[in-house]
């Protein structure tokens, strides 16, 4: 059986079969050090389950359009492959590169100065520390499984250009010393470029992130365009993704992890500032937030400061997504108003039942009137009473508001929205200067502990802040600092 394989193999590749050997320990086919190997199209009829391992070897492809299936397992360790392109092969085995170089010729006199490799790969493939010299284009490819790019340095234009990665990819220490484009290229699963360097222009221009990417450390020393970027992913995904790398590599603590993730976010925001691209850099300033929230959530033994910071944090994020969703931020403002109209009529309508009056909505339009009338009254003869149902309603608006705000079911949320909305506008139809009730605090003639008034001036207080959080939401790109 290996004679008939290693026939085969030295036939499509151009060589004695005497260049090649097999392994019995490593169960392998080996082939060391052939300065010239050409992989000619019969190399795709060969179906073998046994790996051809080729170490040290000079590499050349017959022609520019090897169309064919390759169904071997492939490894090359050290090798050289000039002027190489490789067009839409489909690897159907394992393939690795290790320490490989891409040239386009070793006597730099041809006149090529491109290498594509445009295939479909349907098992893991490895190009860990090869060094590609020359152009390169993995245009249009497709990587089933996974793809390790690990420690490698491309020294002129690197394109990944709608390249579908179907498992997480690994980018890490990755150098590229000329433009990179990632345009429109999909990444299904976690995208790992950790510790990368990007000397010219890195493009994300359309790209696809499934799941949170992983840029800790990434230096951008020149343009980053990331416009129309797909950032498919919110809190929830980011702390999963932080508790998964944590899960596989527990050396650090999960505040560590999010510390991570949250230099990753920031060498974006500031990469982005710099070419002036504040509406993307806001977004990354999120992220960024979202990423500093969990690192203090995670930190032990924090310090009342760090408290502090973490509860804004969690506020502002529920409130607006620190300032970068209009919609969530009006929705905000629609709750403080239209919780504040309902608990008022509560406290009205309470009020009078509790002095024991019947058909308290035969004459609704009348119920206030006959609050005003008796509630100094009450007051006066019941100051504790008072007190404590201040503290109560207080209470109740507060808690309410919270929970209607931070709730993370959409139904129950779009439940408190939709009668905020309803209260709202019942407010503007009856009497539009409820809405700011402040105005009359010093002017009405009101009781003392009238529960109206003390309402009146916390949901003032809560106006005013979401207020002024909408109106800063608007304008986008002040939330980017200079």
């Amino acid at each position: 059986m290996h004679r008939e394989n290693i026939k085969k193999i030295a036939n499509a590749l151009t060589i004695s079969e005497n260049d090649i050997q097999y392994e019995d320990q490593y169960k392998s086919y080996t082939i060391d050090e052939k300065k010239e190997i050409i992989i000619k199209d019969e190399f795709g009829d060969i179906q073998i389950d046994i790996p051809v391992k080729f170490y040290k070897c000079h590499i050349k492809f017959n022609n520019d359009n090897l169309r064919k299936d390759i169904n071997i397992n492939l490894e090359f360790y050290e090798c050289k492959f000039i002027n190489t392109k490789i067009i839409s092969c489909n690897f159907n085995k394992q393939i690795y590169f290790k320490e490989c170089e891409f040239l386009i010729s070793e006597d730099k006199l041809d006149y090529i100065n491109e290498i594509r490799i445009s295939s479909k790969f349907l098992h893991s493939v490895d190009f860990s520390n090869t060094i590609f010299k020359d152009n390169v284009y993995f245009n249009n490819s497709i990587f089933e499984d996974y793809a390790d790019f690990h420690e490698c340095e491309f020294e002129k234009t690197a394109s990944f250009y709608g390249v579908t990665f179907k498992k997480t990819p690994n980018f890490n220490k990755f150098k590229f010393k000329d433009n990179v484009y990632f345009n429109n290229s999909i990444f299904e699963d976690y995208a790992d470029f950790h510790e990368c360097e990007f000397e010219k222009t890195a493009s994300f221009y359309g790209v696809t992130f499934k799941k949170t990417p992983n840029f800790s450390q990434a230096i951008f020393k020149s343009n980053l365009n990331i416009a129309n970027a797909n950032l498919n992913f919110d809190f929830d995904k980011l702390e999963a993704k932080i508790k998964q790398e944590h899960n596989n590599d527990n050396k650090k603590s999960l505040d560590k992890f999010a510390n991570d993730f949250r230099d990753s976010f920031r060498g974006f925001k500031s990469a982005l500032i710099k070419d002036n691209n504040l509406l993307d850099a806001s977004e990354f300033h999120k992220y960024e937030l979202y990423a500093k929230e969990m690192e203090l959530d995670y930190k032990e033994n924090k310090i009342l400061k760090e408290k502090i910071d973490y509860w804004q944090l969690w506020f502002y994020r529920n409130l607006c997504e620190h300032h970068t969703d209009i919609l969530k931020s009006f929705n905000s403002l629609m709750l403080v108003i239209g919780l504040f109209g309902l608990v008022s009529l509560g406290v009205i309508i309470g009020f009078k039942y509790c002095l024991g009056y019947e058909s308290i909505f035969s004459h609704l339009y009348m119920v206030k009137d006959f609050y005003n009338a008796h509630i100094q009254s009450f007051v006066e003869m019941h100051t504790l009473c008072a007190v404590i149902f201040n503290l109560f309603i207080l209470a109740i608006y507060l808690v309410i508001l919270l929970l209607s705000i931070s709730v993370k079911c959409k139904y129950i949320r779009g439940f408190f929205i939709g009668i905020s909305y309803v209260a709202v506008i019942g407010i503007l139809l009856i009497s539009p200067k409820i809405l700011i009730p402040a105005m009359g605090i010093f002017t009405d003639k009101r009781a003392l502990l009238d529960p109206l008034s003390t309402l009146g001036g916390i949901y003032t207080i809560c106006f005013g802040f979401v207020l002024f959080s909408f109106i800063k939401t608007i304008r986008k790109n002040s939330i980017v600092p200079n």
